[in-house]
């Protein structure tokens, strides 16, 4: 890292003396520094992910973190489901389970799957398909 804190250091340098100056050859070894830098900096970030990457125990999880990393997108924070009912809002997971649970098992028992017959699921299917 201190490696590449010197170099633009000196890029700021060439900055301000091809700023101030109508010389062409400085403003042109300017833009060339700028474009040698950039390569560096871009092939040390590169040596630096492919570090990490290697280094980690899960490499795959290592890739998307870095790719994440580079794009400047992160991670949404890992919002809690809630449920607002009458008696209020419920946040605790358990309960939110025990919720649903129940109110499907009531729903089940709800519905009279016993008194559907075969010869009439064929007739609907004949319906659909005819």
């Amino acid at each position: 890292m201190k490696d590449i804190q010197i170099p633009c250091k000196n890029k700021k340098y060439f900055y301000i003396t091809s700023r101030d100056t109508n010389d062409p050859r400085e403003k042109d070894y300017y833009e060339k520094y700028c474009a040698v830098l950039r390569r560096i900096i871009k092939e040390a970030k590169r040596l630096h992910c492919n570090n990490l990457i290697k280094r980690s125990a899960n490499q795959i999880k290592a890739k998307w973190n870095t790719i994440r990393e580079n794009t400047g997108k992160t991670k949404k924070p890992n919002k809690n489901p809630e449920i607002k009912l009458e008696t209020g809002i419920i946040v605790n997971g358990k309960i939110l389970a025990y919720i649903f649970n129940d109110y499907f098992s009531k729903t089940i028992k709800n519905l009279n799957i016993n008194n559907i017959e075969q010869t009439m699921a064929i007739k609907l299917l004949k319906k659909i398909l005819a």
